[in-house]
């Protein structure tokens, strides 16, 4: 691939949503917004995210469930694995926990793609929280070689929800601020010297 190309799909394709409790980030590889706009299927991922009101696994499957997605789809017959939601060779896999599961289910969706049973995977995780949206975002970038088909990266994030860097300089701001300022007091006097 020549430099320009590898330029142009590296470069950021975010764009940030909100339904007033939820809001989030997305990415897009290898041009996964068209793909599932062909199959009629990104504004039914959106709004399914749109009406999640808090980051939370079986919340966000239930929203996709509400709109007749597949639940626990078994990927092979040979193994247990399983997309956590599932619809026209779309899978969606929610990860809130760990970035070794978001590289396992890039190779899950390797075989899938390869076995044509996969045209897009859509990997919802954390914007702040681990594995943390630019994290896979980051990884996406360095397996491009292997990563060969589109995949629409979604970051969620908790209207606020502060980067956890912030967090933390506003929790010493304020306990600096709750220090009790030492001040100034007269030694005590003993009784039998104050009474001279």
């Amino acid at each position: 691939m020549d430099p320009a190309t590898r330029r142009k799909e590296r470069a950021p394709k975010a764009k940030i949503e909100a339904n007033g409790v939820v809001e989030f980030e997305l990415f897009i590889y290898k041009d996964a917004d068209k793909v599932l706009d062909e199959k009629g299927l990104l504004q039914e991922i959106k709004d399914s995210l749109k009406s999640v009101k808090k980051v939370d696994y079986r919340e966000i499957q239930a929203a996709f469930s509400q709109r007749r997605w597949m639940i626990e789809k078994q990927i092979f017959p040979e193994a247990t694995w399983a997309w956590d939601v599932y619809k026209d060779k779309v899978a969606v896999s929610v990860e809130l926990s760990l970035i070794d599961a978001v590289h396992r289910d890039f190779l899950r969706a390797i075989l899938a793609n390869k076995h044509g049973h996969l045209d897009v995977l859509v990997n919802v995780t954390s914007a702040f929280k681990e594995p943390k949206f630019h994290n896979v975002k980051r990884d996406l970038q360095i397996f491009h070689d292997i990563l060969t088909f589109p995949i629409l990266l979604v970051g969620l994030k908790e209207v606020g929800d502060a980067d956890p860097n912030l967090q933390r300089f506003l929790r010493e701001v304020l306990h600096a601020r709750e220090k009790p300022k030492k001040t100034l007091r007269p030694k005590k006097i003993p009784k039998e010297a104050a009474y001279v």
